[in-house]
């Protein structure tokens, strides 16, 4: 699940260009990309782990940003 939500993060913020997004936001498009054993408990622990590693950066109003320490970075976005 956090290999899963960390692909997500990265497909909001590079491919669909979202300089930021809520939590909820990430995980309706974890359970939309089909993750088939998705549950709340787990998500959220997984959300969790990527605050915690730095992946996710934690921004005002209940916003979040993909870091510089995501793994995935195209050199160039998708959208614009």
């Amino acid at each position: 699940m956090g290999s899963e939500m960390c692909i997500r993060d990265s497909y909001m913020a590079f491919v669909e260009g979202m300089d930021e997004f809520s939590r909820p936001q990430l995980m309706n498009t974890v359970r939309q990309g089909g993750a088939d054993d998705f549950s709340r408990e787990e998500g959220l622990r997984s959300f969790g782990l990527l605050l915690r590693t730095g992946k996710l950066q934690k921004l005002d109003g209940g916003r979040f940003k993909a870091s510089e320490q995501i793994g995935f970075q195209p050199d160039e976005r998708a959208a614009g």
